[in-house]
């Protein structure tokens, strides 16, 4: 278990360090395009964290906007549930679908593709999803833009997770203090008897292993 605090203080700290991206990024990427340039970057990284094989890992522990909604927003945001429409499947391929689409519309009606354009797309596209993803965050959960994030989905979807989520149901008393910690409040209880995590979404925060009074949760 002084394994487990460890890796949760490294990620706090490697949170706190990634956070500023998302700022600098909205801030100055409009006029220093090559900044922007983080967005794909990220993007790509994220895309291809399905080959380590740890589900949405990346998203949990490396993403700049998750970091910055969790060490930032957490702290002002009302805490209550992500609403169940958001982890809709077909809600959520809606958003990749129609992402996708303003990207195409954006290059396409560009006259000329150099990378100062592209730089203020991928600078448009994160401003935008940003402040919904502020606004979510102030209305429910500081991470609800996650529940529907187009890469997360794409992740979500195709990847592999060797690294679940175990519960030892001996220890567990079902006071259901993980899933209130949980940012995308999955329902972890409801896995007991499998002694298993099958939810494709879990970020590997930690946040639930963090809480429990049992100590009943680990990542395998």
């Amino acid at each position: 278990m002084q394994r487990s605090n460890y890796q949760l203080k490294n990620r706090i700290v490697r949170q706190w360090l990634l956070a500023p991206i998302v700022i600098i990024t909205i801030g100055l990427g409009w006029k220093y395009y090559w900044i922007a340039f983080s967005v794909p970057i990220v993007m790509l990284i994220n895309m291809l964290s399905p080959l380590l094989h740890r589900g949405r890992y990346v998203c949990g522990n490396f993403c700049p906007r998750g970091a910055f909604y969790d060490r930032v927003l957490r702290y002002f945001s009302r805490n209550k549930k992500v609403p169940g429409f958001l982890r809709g499947k077909r809600f959520r391929w809606t958003v990749f679908a129609l992402i996708s689409i303003f990207f195409i519309f954006q290059v396409v009606r560009s006259p000329e593709l150099t990378p100062e354009r592209f730089g203020h797309i991928f600078w448009l596209m994160c401003t935008a999803t940003t402040v919904l993803g502020v606004l979510l965050s102030l209305l429910f959960n500081h991470r609800s833009w996650c529940a529907f994030c187009p890469i997360g989905t794409f992740v979500s979807a195709i990847g592999k997770d060797n690294h679940k989520l175990a519960i030892d149901k001996k220890l567990c008393v079902s006071c259901k203090l993980c899933e209130r910690a949980c940012p995308l409040n999955i329902q972890i209880t409801a896995a007991l008897e499998d002694e298993s995590l099958s939810d494709t979404d879990c970020l590997k925060c930690r946040e639930c292993i963090d809480v429990c009074p049992k100590k009943a949760l680990r990542i395998k």
